[in-house]
Parts: structure tokens; sequence; C-alpha cells
């Protein structure tokens, strides 16, 4: 009688966007509430839950597998009846052992692991920085920022965000989009829903992704974690007033660049490093909130072909703030810049207040006994967008939005992409200046009156997994006119 067939299980082809869509789309009314943080977070730890099951599973049907064909191939009387001398099951075994030991490594590593981490960010400083790494930091060799970006051909398209000064961004909700009254969209409302719906839904998703992420990690209790909220209301404080500081290029306080040989000597160690060595938590830094990170993804997406994570650009901007305290060679309460993690525009553009956000919180307040948060000029802001990274580079001292966009080549932007980051940008700026209203006591830029510029940079297109670390470039090397 033969057997009836076996359908093919669907657990696949539902996840936990799947249930987050449900839930906006049939409870609309929760789905930004608390009640709906909590469903969406249970069924992630279900969900992990069940991931962790089917791993354990998996991995004892392996040993189980090789068990049951050693106990076969010992029991074995046919093949010797033929004239072998031992089970063909054990000589395949033993076979297949010894191919993948005698394999050299490079030929075990995926594919995928080919793009060395110098090709990415290099090549963009062709022909002015020696290998060595001898021109000094504030050089005009350092300055000119060689062949792809060229400020030459750096053109500004400025277009006016107009706040309405009569209604103050800490008395408006984080909801009330049109707070910033957008000249370019504000005819256009169906555009505008378009964009909105499309930003909120992904950035929905996003959210619950890199919950469920932790969720799998667990971490032990007492870190701040993703999403952590924080619901008592901020006591405003009191900030040192101060001037702009100068820019880090000016007293040579940007370090250089590793030389091209030591890129390539991490990449090589990356490529034929071990699974058990990459499976291990490479990164684990506790504050504003937790991050972890495995050497896996550091090896595909800093070494291999992925796009970078919303976890990777949060690691790499968090070090880019902690070097610049390094190397700042002005005043030590003094910095040029200030680096937002993602965690910022993910909260905005989901739709979540972020001064309840305890992580970002911290961001604004924690630091100020040691930096005086007026001094800066440049705040940028990373956001993982549908189309991949751009950076928001808020400049307090010209009241201008800088758009960079490492997807826009040559030809300058799009209709549709200009529409994405005005609609994104109001939303920053008002999320923005609503936490610096709401955490400091005074504030030396009036939210009112700023413009937003979208320079053309690249003289090329690059491949999409290369925009985060392009667009971390464009944030560490943007003086606010030219690379």
């Amino acid at each position: 009688m033969p057997s009836a067939p076996i359908l093919r299980a669907t657990y696949n082809k539902i996840g936990p966007q799947d249930f987050s869509n449900h839930i906006r789309t049939n409870y609309p009314s929760i789905s930004d509430e608390k009640l709906g943080i909590l469903l969406r977070e249970h069924n992630a730890r279900g969900l992990a839950n069940i991931s962790e099951m089917r791993r354990s599973f998996q991995s004892s049907m392996f040993t189980f597998a090789d068990k049951l064909i050693n106990c076969i191939a010992e029991n074995c009387s046919c093949c010797k009846a033929n004239g072998r001398k031992q089970c063909i099951l054990k000589s395949e075994n033993q076979n297949s052992c010894t191919n993948l030991a005698n394999t050299p490594m490079q030929e075990k590593i995926d594919n995928s692991f080919v793009t060395p981490v110098c090709n990415k960010v290099s090549p963009r400083l062709a022909g002015q920085l020696p290998n060595d790494g001898s021109s000094s930091a504030n050089s005009s060799i350092a300055r000119n920022r060689g062949v792809v970006f060229s400020p030459a051909i750096q053109t500004e398209s400025s277009k006016k965000v107009c706040l309405r000064l009569d209604d103050p961004l800490q008395a408006v909700s984080h909801s009330a989009v049109d707070t910033v009254n957008n000249s370019s969209l504000s005819g256009k409302q169906d555009t505008r829903r378009e964009v909105a719906n499309t930003i909120y839904s992904f950035f929905d998703d996003l959210t619950a992704s890199i919950v469920m992420y932790y969720v799998e990690q667990r971490p032990s209790s007492g870190y701040v974690t993703f999403g952590t909220t924080n619901d008592t209301a901020p006591a405003k404080i009191q900030i040192t007033k101060c001037n702009i500081t100068r820019d880090p290029w000016a007293i040579g306080s940007v370090p250089m660049p590793p030389a091209v040989p030591v890129l390539r000597a991490i990449k090589d160690w990356l490529a034929v490093s071990s699974t058990f060595v990459l499976e291990r938590k490479w990164i684990m830094h506790p504050k504003p909130r937790l991050i972890l990170l495995d050497g896996i993804e550091i090896q595909q997406q800093l070494s291999g072909k992925e796009q970078l994570s919303h976890e990777m650009c949060a690691v790499i901007f968090r070090r880019l703030s902690q070097m610049d305290k390094t190397y700042s060679k002005d005043t030590l309460t003094m910095f040029w810049r200030k680096f937002l993690e993602p965690d910022f525009g993910t909260a905005v553009l989901s739709n979540a207040d972020p001064l309840t956000i305890q992580s970002i919180r911290a961001t604004f307040t924690e630091e100020n006994e040691f930096f005086s948060p007026a001094s800066s000029r440049m705040w940028h802001i990373p956001a993982l967008l549908p189309d991949g990274w751009a950076v928001y580079a808020f400049d307090m001292a010209k009241r201008r939005i800088l758009v960079l966009d490492p997807a826009v080549g040559p030809f300058g932007f799009s209709n549709r992409r200009i529409n994405m980051h005005t609609y994104v940008s109001d939303l920053l700026h008002a999320a923005l200046f609503r936490c610096i209203q709401s955490l400091y006591d005074s504030w030396h830029c009036s939210s009112g009156e700023w413009t937003r510029a979208f320079p053309v940079i690249m003289l090329e297109n690059i491949e999409k997994e290369d925009y985060g670390v392009c667009a971390s470039f464009f944030a560490r090397n943007y003086d606010g006119d030219k690379l």
C-alpha cells in the first residue's frame, strides 16, 4: 500500500513581519501602543523558542544519523558476502571525512566573502593617500578627497523647511507630521501619504526584526536593550553656553585610516577563520544600550557582500563618536560633531516617541558632564531606508539639513528620492528639536527657517550592499560643505 504524501510545512512562509502586519491592519488603534508592542514581543519570543528547538532537533539528527549508519555498517553481512572488506556505508563515511579535512580553507569559504574592506573605502581616496599612511591628517592632500568624491562637481539644491513659528515643537504631539510645512509635498497629499505608508510599514517590520534578534540572543537581565522604554518625565538639564568648536580637520584631530596592507591582512584573516571562531560574540557593548554582534555578521558585512545591518551601523557610529573624543586636540568638553546612532531614526520613523526610549534619552543626557552639546555644529543621524542607508546631517550653524545619500549617482536626485528624503528629514527635524527643547534648558539655535540641501557627491554608482559603509564614510568625512 503506497504511503500518503507528506505535505510540505508552511511555517517558513509566515513570520514576525506577517504578525506585525496583522496587528497593524486589523487593530490599528493598538499598533503603536504598549499593548501592540507587547503582542509583537511575545510573538517574537515564541518564534525564538521554536527556532531554538528546531536547531537543537536538527543538530541531534546529524548525530543520530551518524550513529545509525555506523550501527548498520558494523552489522552488515551483505557487503562481506560480495567480497568487500567492509560495508560500503563505512567507506563512504571515511571518504567524506577525509575529503573535508583535505579541502583548502579558501575553498570552504562562501563566495560572498570576496570584497575586502579596502575596496569599499580606500579606492575612494585613490591617488591621495600613500599606503603607509604618512600624510598628515590636516594636510591639503587629506582634505581634498580624491577622484570619486570631488568638491568641484558638488551641487546643492536648497528647499525651505519653513517651520510654523507659532507652534512650538515641544507642544506638538509626535505623530503630527504637519508640524513642518513642506512646500514640495504640501500640494501632493497623495504622494506624501504614499511615502508615509511605505516608511512606516518598513520601519515597523525593521523594529520587529531587531526585537526578535535580541530575544534570540537572550541577554542577561539588567541590560538596557533595543526599545527599552522610560515613561518618567525627563528633567531639563542646564547646559553650558559656548561657541561652536573648530572643525577636526583644522586642528588635526582626524586620525589617518589604516594602511591598505593592514586592511588586506584583516580581510585575509576573516576569510580563513573557522566557523567556531566566527560564531562567537565579537562585540558586546552595553552603553547607551546593549549591542551584540558575532564574527559571522562582521565578516559578511564588512568583508563580504551583505548590506550593513542596523546593529552594525550602530556599532560603527558609536565607534566614530569614541574616536572623536579620543583624538580631539581641542578643549576636552567641546566636539565639532555628534553622532546619533540609528536607533533615533528608527524610533522616529516607526512612529515611536524618542523621548521615551531609554537609550536615546541617555544619548542626549548622560555625557553632558564631559561634553557640551551646544559646541557641536554637525549632528549626524543615519537611517536605514527601504532603498538603503542615508545620513542626515543637521548643521546647527547654518540651520541646514544636508541629505547625504550614497544611492544617488552623478545624475542627482530623482523626484521620488527627494519626496522620500523630504518626508524623512521633516520627521527627524521635528523629533530632534523636540528632544533638544525637552531635555535642555536652552539652545542657541532655533528650529525655524531651516533649509534643506541635496548635495551630489558621487561621481559613480555603487552597489547597494556598499551604501552603509559609504554613508558612514560620508558622516565621518563631510565637513558641511565638501568631502
